[in-house]
């Protein structure tokens, strides 16, 4: 007979499968039949009963949960007991902020809102007079499901070791002790005349806010060890701009007074980080492409502007401009800061937009890394469509090597033409409704023959247009689909 791996009820709850488990409890799915919902379900593990330490930690991330209630915090529904031991069920999460940076690069201002979502849940846990998450990491920002009418959200999860200055229990650790995920861990955390506040997550979430950008640490060596030595001899995080040339100069301003090693010079509070990254995930609504008409010429790119701009343009560029002069009065005080930090000869001249591609071959960068990932992205085969006749294209980008692709059209001559190139740039725009990841590349061949390639991802399909020229023809055509080689 076989044996059930999971019990079939908890609390009354159906129970679907195992989410996972950590070093204070396992997390099922579970269902509620009566308001036909799914959720989650949290269940102490341990030998509690002989430490009660840890049932006072469980209580406590229940207690804390409970009292706050914010879109950006995940929710707990109830609290009970099964077989001797305690479990809370909360709101049930499509999966964190690190499954979705594995499955697909986001944009840079999906990733400013994700921050800023999380600052608020923060804003409103310390609010609550919880002093410090004390885990802020990738893996704790969790998201909800994405909709046809609704973007997917952050939620701050895990408050198990969070401290709440004694209005939820009693301490929880002893002097001297270090709680956290190491990396992530504001340096003050290894100092112990140091009592940690919300700063301590403020530098948390920029460790985080860098990995996403950069897609990589601030710090290689982020080890407990590195860590304790580094809060003696203070450092300074590299400028994102280094590893991320798009990255927008106030942006890369916040993260680097997020990510500072005294407490002191970071943001004062949350809330006045909320504000700070409120005012750039604003201006970057305001820069973002007109949405695409359906009705319009596919010739006509999205965010291409006529030289007479309608008022409600006008009133953007205003909008805009004011929106800029505060935010240079909220950050202008760190300028002299900042820049001191900084070594006297580097300068990196901060981009907008595409990143145009290197006229000439160069060592290994970051941008070239970042290009051979898009080359890498864009592997497949893909259905083109031509404008003038109703004849179907095959162009198969075969494989890359450091950012320069190889590539096969079958269609518009009678042999197949062998095709060479690379990714021009690489950008997010909002277009129907929905942030798509706009690729543009130029192939080459043999005999003067070109490629011009737009190509259009989102969730759920593949589009976008191009051309091919040769003999002083330009044909052009649509891209219709995509496939895996």
């Amino acid at each position: 007979m076989p044996t059930t791996k999971f019990p079939l009820q908890i609390g009354g709850f159906e129970i679907l499968g195992s989410l996972g488990h950590g070093g204070m409890g396992i997390v099922y799915c579970g269902r509620d039949n009566t308001l036909q919902r799914e959720l989650a379900i949290k269940v102490q593990t341990g030998d509690w009963e002989r430490h009660p330490e840890l049932l006072q930690r469980f209580l406590r991330e229940a207690r804390i949960r409970a009292a706050i209630n914010h879109p950006n915090v995940v929710q707990i529904y109830s609290v009970g007991e099964h077989d001797g031991a305690p479990f809370f069920a909360m709101e049930l999460m499509e999966g964190s902020i690190a499954d979705a940076a594995r499955l697909k690069m986001p944009g840079i201002p999906q990733l400013k809102r994700w921050i800023l979502e999380a600052a608020r849940g923060l804003a409103a846990i310390h609010e609550m007079g919880v002093v410090v998450h004390r885990d802020i990491k990738p893996g704790n920002l969790l998201l909800t499901r994405q909709t046809s009418v609704e973007e997917e959200h952050v939620k701050v999860a895990d408050l198990g070791i969070a401290s709440g200055g004694g209005q939820f229990g009693g301490s929880l650790t002893r002097v001297g002790a270090v709680l956290g995920t190491s990396g992530y861990l504001a340096p003050e955390a290894f100092r112990r005349e140091r009592t940690l506040d919300s700063r301590a997550d403020q530098y948390s979430l920029g460790v985080v806010f860098f990995e996403l950008l950069a897609r990589r640490a601030p710090y290689q060596d982020i080890g407990d060890r590195a860590q304790l030595a580094a809060s003696f001899e203070p450092r300074s995080a590299p400028d994102v701009r280094e590893f991320r040339p798009e990255v927008d100069a106030a942006t890369a301003q916040i993260l680097a007074r997020m990510l500072q090693d005294n407490p002191d010079d970071r943001f004062e509070t949350t809330t006045a980080l909320v504000q700070a990254l409120t005012l750039i995930q604003s201006i970057s609504a305001s820069q973002a492409p007109v949405p695409h008409d359906a009705n319009a010429p596919r010739s006509t790119p999205p965010a291409q502007i006529t030289a007479q701009s309608p008022p409600a343009a006008d009133t953007a560029r205003r909008w805009k401009a004011a929106a800029l002069a505060g935010l240079a009065l909220l950050l202008g005080s760190l300028a002299t800061q900042w820049q001191a930090s900084r070594s006297p000869d580097r300068e990196v001249a901060p981009t907008t937009g595409p990143v145009p591609l290197p006229a000439t071959s160069a060592a290994p960068t970051a941008d070239s890394m970042h290009r051979e990932a898009w080359a890498k992205y864009l592997l497949g085969r893909y259905r083109l469509k031509s404008w003038a006749e109703d004849d179907v294209w095959t162009l198969v980008l075969r494989e890359q090597n450091a950012g320069l692709l190889s590539a096969e059209l079958t269609g518009p001559e009678a042999q197949p033409i062998a095709l060479q190139g690379r990714v021009e740039s690489q950008s997010t725009q909002a277009m129907d409704g929905e942030d798509w990841d706009v690729y543009q590349l130029r192939l080459s061949g043999a005999a003067g023959a070109i490629v011009e390639l737009r190509v259009e991802f989102s969730e759920s399909s593949t589009s976008g247009e191009g051309a091919y020229v040769r003999d002083g023809q330009r044909l052009r055509f649509d891209v219709e689909d995509s496939d895996d080689l």
